[in-house]
């Protein structure tokens, strides 16, 4: 996953350590550390875009959206509304970014999937029914790299470089500590509030469209709470470990939707039903196998949701930490 646990920290309550004034040893908050922050988010995510382009690894896909995200963060933090035009920008072409990779990435973790689930079975037909799916992700994975790199080379990596260090040689780093704080745990605040709103609509409906909101939510509140991690904060550690735990169990329920959809798309295709109906019945049986067990998947969700002692501990953080009112921010 995109990031590694790292043991809590037991230190002064977050309050003190959030609004120390600048000079007195914290570096929470400092708006040079920030535009620091950025640079490196920057670097990183430039390092590894030219593996997507020229290479053939799940991984450094899964880490440029990853990395987008980051960086996209840092780019909001930094630059607070009203903001420039150019920083909207920025922020558009990162979301451009991830969206052309959304399906290549899509089909690496079903690929992945498809694969494990032919080679524990025993039943020859069985593995015949998960190499035909394989088979079709295949297809659709080629063409999915293929408009994707299409879509990535007229991002001009350079540019991007440039447009991001112009706009941190403009910001100067003179934002104030406890103003730049502030805002941040004003951030955090809203993601939270967003957070126990899509919780309560999932638990009532039970939706996947619900689930699948609350998995976003869930992702929103972890960047930036993991924002103010990297600037020094952490007391944020259990939280961090905490909704990593939930986005993996959310995660695992994603990618086995997308599975039920690329085998409801192998199947559908009139050449497989005329051709191989036998074939069909046998997907058909495991998807329904399958898609009993995710009930139990999704009350372990609402579980690490509600019950779980992070849970606990980001309601304790947010009621100790000084914020400002800010409006909600698309990241």
């Amino acid at each position: 996953m995109e990031n590694k646990s790292q043991p809590a920290l037991e230190q002064e309550p977050v309050r003190a350590q959030r609004v120390a004034p600048a000079g007195e040893g914290s570096q929470a908050g400092d708006s040079n550390a920030l535009t620091r922050l950025l640079r490196k988010r920057l670097e990183r995510y430039v390092s590894i875009m030219p593996v997507v382009l020229v290479g053939d690894d799940p991984d450094a896909v899964h880490d440029v959206r990853v990395w987008s995200r980051r960086l996209q963060q840092s780019l909001v933090a930094l630059f607070p509304k009203p903001r420039s035009g150019k920083v909207r920008k920025l922020r558009r072409t990162l979301r451009r970014v991830r969206r052309a990779l959304g399906q290549w990435r899509n089909c690496d973790v079903v690929l992945k999937l498809a694969s494990k689930q032919q080679r524990r079975t025993r039943s020859r037909e069985k593995k015949q029914a998960w190499g035909l799916v394989r088979d079709y992700l295949l297809q659709k994975r080629g063409d999915q790299v293929a408009r994707a790199r299409k879509k990535l080379r007229r991002q001009n990596l350079a540019d991007l470089v440039g447009r991001i260090e112009k706009l941190m040689v403009q910001s100067g780093g003179q934002q104030e500590t406890e103003a730049l704080m502030a805002r941040l745990c004003a951030g955090i605040e809203g993601a939270w509030t967003k957070w126990q709103s899509s919780l309560v609509q999932a638990v009532e409906a039970r939706q996947r469209s619900d689930i699948h909101a609350l998995r976003i939510a869930s992702k929103t509140l972890r960047y930036r709470i993991e924002l103010l991690h990297d600037l020094g904060d952490a007391n944020t550690q259990p939280l961090l470990e905490w909704l990593k735990e939930l986005q993996e169990a959310l995660g695992i329920w994603h990618d086995r939707q997308v599975l039920y959809q690329a085998m409801a798309e192998a199947m559908a295709r009139p050449e497989f039903l005329l051709r191989r109906p036998d074939v069909a019945r046998k997907l058909l049986i495991e998807m329904e196998k399958d898609y009993l067990r995710q009930e139990t998947a999704i009350n372990e969700i609402f579980r690490l949701a509600a019950e779980h002692g992070g849970r606990k501990q980001m309601e304790t953080w947010i009621a100790k930490t000084p914020h400002e009112t800010a409006p909600p921010d698309r990241t």
